[in-house]
Order: C-alpha cells, then sequence, then structure tokens
C-alpha cells in the first residue's frame, strides 16, 4: 500500500479511530489493562494485559482472539513468531484495510450484516450470523483460516457419528 492511499485512508478512518481511542483505548490502556506493542503497517496494536485486566474483562476476552476499529487492533495475546498469534493479527490487519475503504460505513455495513444475518439463522438455521458474515469470510480467507465454518462444523460432527 502505497503512503498516500494509507494517509488517505488513515484519514477517511480517523473519526472511528479517534472515537475508539478516546472512549475505549485510553481509559484501558491507563489502567494498565492493554500494552502497546506500537504501530504495524497501517494500525496501532495492542494487547490485553492479563496480569493486570479484571475478571469481566477476561471473561469478554474469552471468546475473542482480536478486535480492530478503525487503525486500532486489539489482540487477546501476541507473541512474535507465534502462527496462531500472526494469523490473528493478519485478520485483523484486514479488517482495517475494509475500515480504510469504507471508512465510516463499515462498521454500518457490518451491524446490517449481522442484523441481516441474525434473521437468515432464525429462517434457515444453517447460517451463522457472526462466522457467515461477509466481512469475517474475507478476513479469515486472506489470514488463511476456516472460510465455511458451520459447513466445516457439520462436517466434523458427521465424522464423529460415522466414527462412533
Amino acid at each position: 500500500m502505497d503512503k498516500m492511499k494509507l494517509y488517505l485512508g488513515m484519514l477517511w478512518t480517523s473519526p472511528i479511530t479517534l472515537l475508539c481511542f478516546l472512549f475505549y483505548i485510553l481509559p484501558f490502556k491507563t489502567m494498565g489493562w492493554y500494552d502497546s506493542l506500537g504501530f504495524r503497517e497501517k494500525a496501532w496494536v495492542y494487547t490485553v494485559n492479563a496480569e493486570k485486566a479484571p475478571s469481566f474483562l477476561m471473561k469478554y476476552w474469552a471468546k475473542w482472539a482480536g478486535h480492530a476499529m478503525g487503525n486500532l487492533v486489539v489482540l487477546k495475546k501476541y507473541e512474535a513468531g507465534n502462527k496462531s498469534h500472526e494469523t490473528t493479527l493478519v485478520h485483523e490487519m484486514v479488517h482495517v484495510r475494509q475500515c480504510m475503504l469504507l471508512g465510516v460505513f463499515q462498521p454500518i455495513l457490518y451491524g446490517l450484516l449481522m442484523v441481516a444475518g441474525k434473521i437468515l439463522q432464525k429462517y434457515i438455521g444453517d447460517y451463522d450470523a457472526y462466522y457467515d458474515n461477509a466481512f469475517e469470510v474475507h478476513a479469515r480467507r486472506v489470514a488463511g483460516q476456516v472460510v465455511d465454518v458451520v459447513g466445516y462444523v457439520k462436517k466434523l460432527q458427521a465424522t464423529k457419528k460415522t466414527q462412533v
């Protein structure tokens, strides 16, 4: 990504980045719950400090490996060279790029897809509002993660039944 695109993308994403930094990252970092890993490619990356974070925050992080907001990424854990952690960082950087392309419309579109997914989930059943969300599918595909999660889970369940 050349520098001009990077700067324009960061400018386009700045309302989200600024709000999330001021009302989420800064307070949690000030309390010692998040540690900074610095600027990587196109985002400021933070990690959860499990030793200082309160139990309610750790319960939240029990089901997530990371999340991105504007040009901010928070990872549950990060060790350089750890394949799982590197994959999570790649996944979250895709969300940063999505936000740099769509600006303030990215969280709106993401939310609309979640609502539509909940409706599909209710009436179709074989749909997961989060894992089948187009933003998530794209990020998993780029990061080399499993894309067809619902189908993958069904295959695992079918395999377990045939082995019994």
